[in-house]
């Protein structure tokens, strides 16, 4: 996922921004390593993104990355400030890996004709969506397979020629917050569990 899965999804939402025409998206779990790569690569084709986040340390981090719209959705007022945003940068699309509640009350606030793309379910496995988002607003939820949106081979080969640029000059990073032995694969959960947007939590052969 740190060098091929990740970097290779946020390419193939990039091609979906360039082809659709979307000049400002939503993101969420935008702390994510998928997310830290999606700050850096989204400017380079022209798209604002509005980055969703749940704790405050986040919205440094994102911001130390280049990043210039953060909302944390933890903090008291935040459907307000994201609304204010809404009306501003009239996003088109919502690249979603949380679903749920939180999925949901994006979609409700997102502006008519927008599209939701469902990649996740880190809040939960459904949606909650109004007859009226739908139908009157012209709303539309989708999934985002990579496996699906990379089947032509076009996109699939500028996805992996963009990727590899990237890797080459080095806009994409993971990082790496901790390693364990595979005998400490108990302590390795516990500590990813406790630190989800750290980083990555590798588990390493101590024979290699």
């Amino acid at each position: 996922a740190c060098a091929l899965i990740n970097p290779l999804t946020v390419e193939a939402m990039m091609i979906e921004c360039d082809e659709k025409g979307y000049k400002a998206i939503v993101h969420s779990g935008a702390s994510s390593q998928l997310g830290r790569m999606m700050v850096k690569i989204a400017p380079r084709h022209r798209v604002t993104v509005i980055n969703l986040v749940r704790r405050e340390e986040n919205v440094k981090l994102l911001k130390d990355l280049g990043a210039t719209i953060v909302v944390d959705t933890a903090a008291e007022g935040w459907e307000d400030v994201f609304a204010e945003l809404v009306e501003q940068h009239q996003p088109q699309a919502f690249f979603d890996c949380v679903c749920g509640d939180m999925g949901s009350k994006i979609v409700a606030a997102l502006p008519p004709n927008s599209t939701t793309y469902g990649y996740g379910a880190l809040g939960g496995l459904n949606y909650s969506v109004s007859i009226g988002d739908l139908a009157f607003q012209s709303k539309t939820i989708r999934g985002f397979w990579l496996n699906t949106e990379i089947a032509n081979p076009t996109r699939a080969i500028a996805a992996a020629t963009a990727m590899i640029t990237n890797l080459v000059m080095g806009v994409y990073r993971t990082e790496v917050v901790k390693r364990f032995s595979t005998t400490q694969y108990k302590e390795a959960m516990q500590f990813a569990k406790e630190n989800m947007s750290a980083g990555k939590v590798l588990l390493q052969n101590p024979n290699f």
